[in-house]
């Protein structure tokens, strides 16, 4: 589903668009291929389970009491975005945090580096205040890819620890022979679709990263992932 359009341009030449298209007309197919890939979106999660609850984290107060919030769960998901430059090099540019609460799905982003957003905390602020957390045995974490995460807290000198679930290395141990992708495993095992921050041909053609795209439709995004990592816990 996220690579809806480029199929679509690749194997539909009724609407595929020409180097020769006028301005107008490529943005208007764009335009349509955009709302059908939505609409597509829509039509696979209208019978799933998945209810976002997000909120975004840049106020210190917020984040004090998510740390207090977090200090009390017996689980809660951790999904971390950032620039990977190899396997030692990296520069995070947000955290997402997922719990339940009273049978609903709270799902938080703390954005560290975006350039759409002028009240950013500083980076090394949220980490000491997270590093007990993230170090804690005692306060379980779900991941996808905790390898991936190891290197990236590493990088800060925090000793992620605590994880008591990997949803890519269960979805390995599970069936080796089939793709881990977290999107995947999203369909096949929630009937639900991840929410992308933009549409690839936006991606592409508007240069959009995660640095720099809209923070509204990022907070979904990220935090759609975050609540699929705890949903695929259970």
């Amino acid at each position: 589903l996220k690579n809806i359009n480029s199929i679509l341009f690749s194997f539909n030449p009724e609407i595929s668009i020409s180097n020769t298209s006028s301005e107008t007309e490529q943005k208007q197919a764009q335009m349509q291929l955009g709302l059908f890939s939505q609409n597509i979106q829509e039509e696979i999660n209208k019978n799933d389970n998945i209810n976002l609850n997000t909120k975004l984290i840049t106020d210190s107060e917020d984040f004090t009491k998510l740390c207090e919030n977090l200090e009390k769960q017996n689980l809660f998901a951790l999904n971390v975005k950032a620039n990977m430059l190899n396997a030692v090099d990296n520069e995070i540019i947000g955290i997402s945090t997922a719990y339940k609460e009273e049978n609903v799905i709270k799902s938080f982003y703390i954005p560290i580096k975006h350039s759409s957003i002028t009240n950013l905390q500083d980076k090394n602020t949220v980490l000491n205040k997270l590093k007990n957390i993230l170090e804690s045995k005692d306060i379980h974490k779900t991941v996808y890819d905790m390898k991936n995460l190891y290197n990236i807290f590493r990088k800060e000198n925090i000793s992620l620890d605590g994880i008591s679930f990997d949803v890519q290395l269960a979805s390995y141990v599970s069936n080796p022979a089939k793709k881990h992708d977290l999107d995947i495993q999203s369909i096949e095992n929630l009937n639900h679709s991840i929410i992308q921050f933009a549409q690839p041909d936006e991606i592409k053609k508007l240069k959009l990263t995660l640095e720099n795209s809209n923070i509204d439709n990022i907070l979904k995004s990220v935090c759609d992932e975050t609540t699929v990592i705890y949903e695929l816990t259970n």
